[in-house]
């Protein structure tokens, strides 16, 4: 979203109105009202995720354009973080690298050689970047001493023996009837001192108020076909979301979670073509605000 806006600040005519429908900007009167409030969030974000807080997380966007584009010197200040300039029409696997170090670094070593050798051409005139790192202990800690080999079902018929954590305590629960599906909560810590807490219990009522950072755990009924059921319903029911996380009730539960990460590289012109912005692949996209032009 947030390269997407970037995008759209840099828009004009048919590809600005194109953006502002798709990101739902509609409410504002002008880029400048888009911007102001875009700044306030940012900062806001930065200051709740601070170096003293036990959740890190940090965000970073970044256009990287060819220095054969003009881009205006008011643009380049205003927005001097986040628009860079590269030569790509004479070294432009040197460019690639730097732009793979950049995400290496954006992600403190979690993402590295992003960029494909070709990825960047002679021919590129603009790559987007979008990098972000999360990191965040548990407010109740799974026990590494509980931690033991056990069944996970993958699917109906294929099952497997995983690493499964463990763990006791006070969560939100909710079983949800639109969905199908029992959602657990579990809130990470916040403040300093939280990499030493003590497991004790989470008590609350409704979404994670006081920490602010929570993962949710769909837990989709053992039967057939019942997790693409799951999926097709949080696809249908757009606002589901924003209901499910407030509607938890604090009880004692006893978790069991398979140890596991997450790796999937996405191709965004399909999904971004999907979502009615092919037209920004085309050559006749409108960035003339970069250059400053009227």
């Amino acid at each position: 979203y947030n390269v997407l806006l970037m995008m759209y600040f840099g828009a004009r005519d048919t590809t600005e109105k194109l953006l502002r429908t798709s990101l739902n900007l509609q409410w504002a009167d002008s880029k400048t009202t888009v911007y102001e409030a875009y700044d306030t969030a940012r900062k806001s974000l930065r200051g709740r995720f601070s170096e003293s807080n036990a959740v890190g997380f940090s965000s970073a966007d970044k256009l990287f354009f060819g220095r054969q584009i003009p881009v205006s010197t008011c643009v380049q200040q205003k927005f001097a973080d986040t628009i860079e300039l590269l030569d790509y029409q004479t070294q432009p696997d040197e460019q690639r690298a730097y732009i793979n170090r950049w995400v290496e670094n954006a992600t403190r070593g979690q993402i590295k050689d992003l960029l494909e050798p070709g990825a960047i051409t002679r021919n590129t005139k603009l790559a987007v970047a979008n990098a972000a790192y999360f990191k965040g202990t548990w407010q109740t800690k799974f026990k590494a001493a509980e931690t033991n080999k056990e069944i996970f079902y993958v699917s109906a018929d294929q099952q497997k023996f995983v690493d499964m954590m463990h763990v006791e305590g006070t969560f939100s629960h909710a079983a949800n009837e639109k969905l199908g599906c029992h959602i657990l909560e579990l809130p990470y810590s916040a403040g300093p001192g939280a990499d030493n807490a003590d497991d004790g219990p989470y008590q609350q009522g409704a979404a994670n108020p006081d920490n602010q950072v929570s993962m949710f755990v769909f837990l989709p009924p053992a039967e057939p076909n019942a997790l693409s059921k799951l999926l097709s319903r949080l696809a249908a029911e757009t606002d589901i979301l924003h209901e499910v996380v407030n509607e938890g009730i604090s009880r004692k539960v006893d978790v069991k979670l398979p140890k596991f990460s997450i790796e999937k590289t996405v191709g965004m012109k399909p999904v971004l073509e999907r979502m009615g912005l092919g037209q920004l692949f085309d050559q006749g996209a409108n960035f003339d605000a970069v250059h400053g032009r009227p």
